[in-house]
């Protein structure tokens, strides 16, 4: 009896040690996005209980480092918005992960940033959104003067296994800017079209000197920068999912993340 009993939990351990490498394999081997489910789940009611949570420890810091910012609009006032589909000026489908949020923010009269401020941080209105070319060509052509490409197996790291210096400018010169999350002019937050998840979701990245962070959704996104605006602002993502864990970020986490 124990000798089976012995053998079952071997052959227990064993399957979580393969299950686990298997994981850290598809972490670490630079598997295509495209082949890749994103995790995201969540809706547009899911999106406003993330932002409220996201607000009340925003208010209970008093910092002026505010990212979410409300429009001083009376509740009654207050419209519940469609989905948005399709910014004005770029023909790109939006992702659902960033539809979601657009009416979640501004049913709850969400304040975007103008796309002529760019030093303040916040997220651009969809009706001003534009492709990096077009919003600052001074800083793709800086991309350009060096570009990296980098190979599958560097690039398509996520989470903590990332390495920041990887990066593609194949992506970067087709991106669109969808905010700012800190006051440098660089400090943008981007969408790579050009790097969609199998479920439809589109890689986001946040730029800074020479570092850039990248996610495989909007949502995931928000989820770091609610935790870099929430507790330390010197210290920049990745924040591992575990940090995450308890968190506002935990409202709209993914389903079965396959990056730590």
């Amino acid at each position: 009896m124990i000798r089976s009993i012995t053998f079952i939990l071997l052959l227990s351990v064993c399957f979580n040690v393969a299950f686990a490498g298997k994981k850290d394999k598809k972490i670490m081997t630079g598997i295509r996005l495209s082949s890749l489910n994103s995790g995201y789940h969540s809706s547009s009611d899911s999106w406003q209980q993330f932002l409220s949570c996201w607000l009340k420890k925003q208010d209970e810091l008093s910092s002026d480092f505010n990212f979410i910012k409300l429009n001083n609009v009376p509740d009654e006032d207050k419209i519940p918005a469609n989905h948005i589909e399709q910014w004005k000026y770029v023909a790109v489908a939006i992702p659902k992960s960033l539809s979601d949020f657009y009416r979640a923010y501004f049913s709850l009269g969400g304040e975007f940033l103008s796309i002529s401020d760019k030093e303040e941080v916040g997220i651009y209105s969809p009706d001003e959104v534009l492709h990096l070319r077009d919003f600052d060509p001074e800083l793709l052509a800086s991309y350009q003067l060096f570009p990296i490409e980098s190979e599958d197996e560097q690039y398509y790291r996520y989470g903590i296994a990332q390495d920041g210096s990887d990066g593609r400018y194949s992506y970067v010169k087709e991106a669109i800017v969808l905010g700012k999350y800190g006051y440098s002019s660089y400090e943008l937050i981007l969408m790579y079209p050009s790097s969609r998840t199998e479920d439809g979701e589109v890689e986001v990245a946040i730029l800074s000197h020479a570092y850039e962070y990248r996610t495989p959704s909007f949502a995931e996104m928000m989820r770091q920068l609610s935790m870099l605006f929430l507790s330390d602002p010197e210290l920049l993502p990745p924040y591992s999912q575990q940090v995450l864990k308890g968190t506002c970020a935990d409202i709209i986490k993914p389903k079965d993340a396959w990056w730590e």
